[in-house]
Formats: C-alpha cells, structure tokens, sequence
C-alpha cells in the first residue's frame, strides 16, 4: 500500500504547507508520502508536479439530490432564489450540472490521476444539524446512479471510480445492499470505494472511548469483508464527537429568513465539529490496514502548517509501526 497526502492547491494551503518556496517533493519526501490525493479549487499550479497526482478527489455537493431530481419546491426551499443555485451548482441545468462531473473526469484523466472519489450521501443543511433525514440511503444511491451514468454518457474516464462513506444518507458501510446496489449497477470493472475511517465513527455517535471506536471500527471492517478487493483506499482519520452532536441537537442556528449562504456559514464550522480528521493513535489501526491492505491509505487530517502535519503524520506512522509504504517516495527537488 502506498501513503498519501490530501493536498488542496488553493493558495492558503499551499502557503501553509511552505510550497512553492520548498518543493512538494521535497515535503513528500520528509514525509515519506508516495503522492498526493488531489482537491483540486484552482488551476493546476506548475509547481505541483502531476507525475505526483495519484487520486484525484473531486468537489464535493453535499446537497445536490433535490437539484438532479428536478425537486424544485425542496430546491427553493434551501436556496431560496435561481441565483443561489447557480452560485452553488454553476449552473442551474442539471444536465450541465453532469457535464462538468465528466469534464473533471477528463481533467483528472489529463493529469494523470489513477483514481477519482466521489462521495455518494445527501443531507440538507437542517438535517446536519437535525440528524433526522428524508431519505433513505437507498434513493440517494439510485439517484447518484443515474448522475453518474449521465455523466459517463459525456466522457468514459480512464481513473476508477471510488465511492466513499458518509454518516448520511447514501453510502455509509452500515448497509451491505447498498455496496451492491452500487456495483451492480455501475459495475465493478469500473467503480470500487474508498473507506473513511473517521466518517465511519460518525455514524455511531454513542461511542464514548477510543477503545470503543477501534472496536466498532473492527467490527464494521470484518463485516465488509466480502468487499475487501473492492475498497481501493483508505482514508485515515479519527472522528469521536458524539458529545458534540447530541448537544448540537438541542439547538437549530438555521432560521427561515437565512439566506443559504448565511445557512451555509452556520452549517460548515459544525459539519468540522463532527468530522474531526484527527490522527489515528489507537493502537490496533494497524492491524486494520492490514485487513483491508488496500492500495492507498491518504492520511486525511487537519493540520496548522507543515511542521504540524509533518509531526502529525510522524506520530501516526510511529503507531503504524512496520506498515511499509509499497513505493519508495519521490525525490527531493
């Protein structure tokens, strides 16, 4: 398995992370990565070398299903206004909204990249801070069936397809019928998964220790089994915020007269309280990456800056112990 860093090109970012004053590869390098699993929110810098790209994970919509089903009450209902959905979509046709889903497979392609993630969940800004949710995981896995199968009737993309887990509904590894629901229909030539540790611990906000949270999470793997070749990467991170959420379920910050950008800005600093993207420093993560031995484990963590990330991923390697990356990491430039 080779280890990876999750890299956002936007400026901050990249400013934080000291580069391009000192090279990727070179940071790649102290750190060990083989790579870099990319967002990709601005124009491909020249700097950021795409032989280094190995996975590229792309924007990602946590509301999207009312637009693709031409929902247009419940579309209006959180947006408020056309130009809301606009500024959010890029567009408001959702055929067009399929385009630029195969227009980034093609760029994702044109860089070289071996793998793309999509994630396959929905919730409305209310319903993440609620937790009671409309649908069921498996109207959002049918309608993210049709988005893709849209999308592909624009562009066949080279890279896999990897579907990754939520704690909402669609794709949450807590339901087997879904997995295959969803290789059944997109198939298994072409589409494979990526398993995210810390989303998997946000489905089960009663977990109270991190004795508890590996063996859920251990229970949980074993249980995918049979899906084992099929979960290509891991995305490594630890996620214990059951406190957080039942006391964020006794108030609602939204209110009608909120705009959805205002909704939204109220919306993504709790989403981060839930999702904590902590390093793994349980003992026994180990041994759960030897279960799944997938191709590519990307250490998906918050960071301050490079130092930070550096040390972090130092401690987590550290736990790994004799885990070895299966590619040596690249050069120093």
């Amino acid at each position: 398995m080779q280890f990876l860093f999750p890299l956002v090109n936007d400026e901050q970012t990249l400013k934080r992370l000291e580069i391009p004053e000192k090279s990727l590869a070179s940071f790649l390098k102290e750190g060990g990565f083989s790579g870099v699993e990319l967002l990709k929110t601005e124009p491909l810098q020249p700097y950021i070398p795409r032989e280094l790209i190995k996975g590229r994970h792309l924007y990602f919509y946590p509301i999207w299903y009312d637009f693709w089903q031409g929902r247009k009450k419940q579309l209006m209902a959180e947006f408020h206004h056309r130009e809301a959905v606009i500024s959010y979509y890029g567009t408001d046709d959702p055929q067009r909204f399929a385009q630029n889903i195969a227009r980034d497979w093609a760029d994702a392609d044109e860089m070289g990249a071996c793998y793309v993630v999509h994630h396959v969940s929905h919730t409305s800004l209310r319903e993440s801070f609620t937790g009671v949710y409309e649908l069921q995981d498996e109207e959002v896995a049918s309608a993210f069936c049709t988005l893709i199968q849209a999308a592909l009737g624009y562009y066949q993309p080279k890279a896999r397809i990897l579907l990754e887990n939520q704690w909402v509904p669609g794709l949450t590894f807590l339901n087997p019928s879904i997995l295959d629901y969803l290789i059944g229909i997109l198939g298994s030539d072409r589409v494979g998964f990526v398993l995210d540790t810390g989303h998997l611990l946000n489905t089960a906000p009663d977990l109270a220790t991190p004795q508890e949270a590996l063996a859920y999470l251990q229970r949980r793997v074993a249980s995918l089994t049979p899906y084992r070749n099929l979960i290509e990467t891991v995305h490594l991170n630890y996620s214990l915020s059951g406190a957080y959420v039942r006391a964020a379920r006794s108030s609602m910050p939204l209110t009608p007269k909120m705009g959805f950008w205002e909704k939204m800005e109220k919306a993504l600093p709790h989403i981060g309280a839930i999702d904590r993207h902590e390093p793994f420093l349980v003992p026994g993560i180990q041994e759960v990456l030897e279960a799944l031995d997938p191709k590519y484990v990307v250490f998906e963590i918050s960071y301050r800056d490079r130092r930070d990330a550096l040390n972090q991923w130092g401690r987590q390697k550290k736990l790994l112990g004799d885990l070895k990356d299966g590619e040596d990491a690249p050069g120093a430039s």
